[in-house]
């Protein structure tokens, strides 16, 4: 190895006996009372950040909820956080594979996902398999466990109808660049809220006859005719911005996709079209809300309505 991958791994090293040696401090001081789950629970999400991972706090509150409860002195009474099952008190050496089972099964009768129980399962699995790691327990419980299945709901997403699209353009209180949005989905090709976000005025051939729609998976664009009713509206968005030769065509949707940067107040696609169709009052409550057997609507389904027009005008189903 050169010189700087020596020292790069011998600082690696360094951490990581550190690390070693934070723990083995640390189940020294609990060795005078027994260690509870949360205790190792606390050792595991150390590691987690340690290691940089993105998630960290959505598995913490996932924990709370459904296994663990509340910390040692949280004044947290929110019943989600004192269920009978939780073992985040109960010493780790006494937790069994009935217990675990139990706490998913109760995850199953919540209504939770199979996606849902699976991820619990596995972040139990890493809090377990740190102490057997440790030589704390000799098994990992969750190993031995069932995993309830869940049966699957097929869920149906609700589409937004073409009267449902001419009276959100034409109500007065509705944001323009929802219009925008909304136009460019339901009429080039149902474009995903990526596709959108990389748009740009370049894409558009020349009185807008065309669009190079981007495609985030294929990175491929993909250049579709624009229907003649709504070229107008893609001209006064246009005018609007001062007729520019490239740039974003939604610059205030540009930046971070959506479910990273909520904190930093950027929304959703789905969520402002929702608020939108409130407003104009074009749809029913299933529409923007989730419910057992549907999806709320978003930008993302309004393609298939696309799609379905197409084939109804006996479109080539491979360029449909």
């Amino acid at each position: 190895a050169s010189p700087g991958e020596f020292d790069l791994l011998r600082c690696k090293l360094a951490r990581l006996i550190a690390r070693i040696d934070d723990d083995e401090r640390a189940l020294a001081g609990a060795a005078g009372s027994p260690l509870t789950v949360w205790d190792a629970a606390t050792y595991t999400i150390q590691r987690w950040r340690d290691d940089a991972v993105t998630t960290v706090d959505e598995r913490i509150s996932t924990l709370r909820r459904y296994a663990l409860g509340c910390q040692p002195g949280c004044k947290d009474e929110h019943e989600h956080y004192r269920e009978p099952h939780h073992i985040g008190q109960r010493v780790a050496a006494e937790v069994d594979s009935d217990d675990v089972e139990q706490i998913l099964v109760a995850v199953k009768d919540a209504g939770r996902s199979k996606q849902t129980i699976a991820h619990l399962r596995f972040y139990l699995t890493a809090i377990f398999g740190d102490l057997v790691r440790k030589r704390v327990l000799q098994h990992n419980p969750v190993a031995e466990a069932h995993t309830p299945k869940v049966r699957r709901v097929k869920r149906t997403r609700v589409l937004l109808t073409d009267a449902e699209v001419a009276q959100l353009l034409q109500h007065p209180d509705v944001d323009p660049e929802v219009k925008m949005l909304t136009l460019l989905c339901r009429f080039i090709g149902g474009m995903r809220a990526g596709d959108l976000n990389a748009l740009k005025w370049s894409a558009f051939g020349p009185g807008f006859e065309t669009c190079a729609v981007p495609r985030g998976k294929t990175r491929t664009p993909q250049t579709l005719g624009v229907p003649e009713a709504i070229r107008p509206y893609i001209a006064w968005w246009h005018a609007g911005q001062g007729s520019p030769t490239d740039g974003p065509v939604f610059p205030c949707r540009r930046g971070r996709r959506a479910g990273k940067a909520k904190a930093k107040g950027n929304h959703s696609y789905a969520s402002r079209l929702r608020r939108e169709l409130l407003v104009a009052g074009v749809t029913r409550h299933e529409l923007h809300h989730e419910t057992a057997t549907t999806l709320p609507t978003d930008f993302h389904s309004i393609r298939r309505a696309y799609v379905t027009a197409l084939a109804a005008a006996d479109v080539n189903a491979q360029t449909a």
